[in-house]
């Protein structure tokens, strides 16, 4: 288990992410630490059209929400680069420490933290019996194209068996280093401007306010509902909700959705709404709405008067165009006081900043 082995997981670990997903445009190029930005102003001519000058200035305002969110982009692309970064940078100095505290020293190509890893990972590695590699065959056998045999693919079942379990194990010795050296990471994302404006749950007042878009037809959403309300519930009174729209466009009842959520909420039961529509998620038909409304006891003549005028589709625009000004393109989404999480992510990852942040606060 080389070094190199060692920055590929971590990286791997950093950025995988569980979420719904809008068709991304090209991504933008991520620009070296350092690097010098354009001293373009708004004011050059970029093109004359029929002998009048076009300005920078005025291609930028007729496209000012694409620009906002490609400069969201490339900040949060910035961001991730250095963190992942900076999290191969402290797991190969705690490596290479251990190994050299463990006494062991460069031979030749054969770095120190080579020779440290294959001691502790590669001569832990269990041996696998026949009986085990034959049990995690028969688990992808439906998979395997006709003629394949056991004893044809028991080589490289073995080694993918093994590679799994040397991550794992390698996994625990980075957390158990780590916690040894006593290792912080410092590196903080760069807070955003975020309106919380919205159907909210919590003190107006609390010192931490957790601002949330969100897909009704995104099965990630639904799932990220359940944690998000473990999270409210371990910190009643400490921590504020905001709910924004943000349906995504493969999504083709999500709209409708959101806008019978937005009409609940003018009858004060959006949560309410909420709760329905994410338990129904995969029936969202435009007919079945108004079910979902009454079981919640809306005043069925409002909400009906409220779906058909289209009024709250203004409240979904707004929501999902300040999503795009800040560059979400995925849901769930979330800004924890202009801290951004991304994904169906579990409780104990909301609670590590929530901590933070009011620890900040104190």
């Amino acid at each position: 288990m080389t070094a190199r082995a060692l920055a590929a997981l971590s990286a791997a670990s950093l950025l995988a992410l569980s979420g719904c997903n809008k068709e991304k445009s090209p991504s933008v190029a991520l620009q070296a630490p350092g690097a010098c930005a354009s001293d373009t102003s708004t004011a050059d001519v970029v093109a004359t059209v029929g002998g009048q000058k076009v300005t920078l200035g005025e291609v930028e305002k007729e496209f000012s929400k694409q620009f906002q969110k490609m400069e969201a982009d490339h900040r949060k692309q910035k961001f991730e680069f250095r963190r992942t970064a900076v999290q191969q940078f402290v797991l190969k100095r705690v490596v290479r420490d251990a190994a050299l505290k463990a006494g062991f020293k460069d031979e030749g190509e054969k770095k120190a933290e080579d020779l440290y890893l294959d001691k502790e990972i590669e001569s832990k590695l269990p041996q696998l019996s026949g009986e085990q590699l034959q049990a995690e065959f028969d688990k992808v056998k439906d998979q395997v194209p006709p003629g394949v045999t056991f004893e044809m693919v028991k080589p490289q079942l073995e080694r993918m068996v093994r590679g799994q379990q040397g991550q794992e194990l390698m996994t625990e010795l980075f957390e158990r280093l780590k916690k040894e050296a006593g290792v912080k990471v410092l590196l903080e994302e760069p807070r955003r401007n975020v309106e919380a404006v919205g159907p909210s749950r919590g003190p107006a007042d609390a010192k931490v306010t957790i601002v949330e878009y969100s897909d009704f037809e995104c099965p990630f959403c639904a799932k990220a509902r359940t944690n998000v309300d473990k999270v409210m519930e371990a910190n009643a009174g400490k921590v504020r909700l905001v709910f924004r729209h943000m349906p995504l466009p493969m999504h083709k009842n999500a709209p409708k959705a959101a806008e019978a959520a937005a009409c609940a909420d003018a009858q004060g039961k959006f949560f309410a709404m909420h709760d329905q529509l994410f338990d129904h998620a995969r029936e969202l038909d435009a007919e079945k709405l108004p079910g979902y409304a009454e079981a919640i006891g809306l005043d069925m003549a409002k909400f009906n008067a409220c779906q058909q005028s289209g009024e709250m589709a203004k409240v979904v625009e707004r929501d999902t165009e300040a999503a795009e000004a800040l560059g979400v393109s995925s849901t769930p989404t979330f800004f924890i006081n202009g801290r951004e999480m991304a994904g169906a992510l579990p409780p104990e990852e909301f609670q590590r900043i929530i901590d933070e942040e009011l620890a900040n606060a104190k």
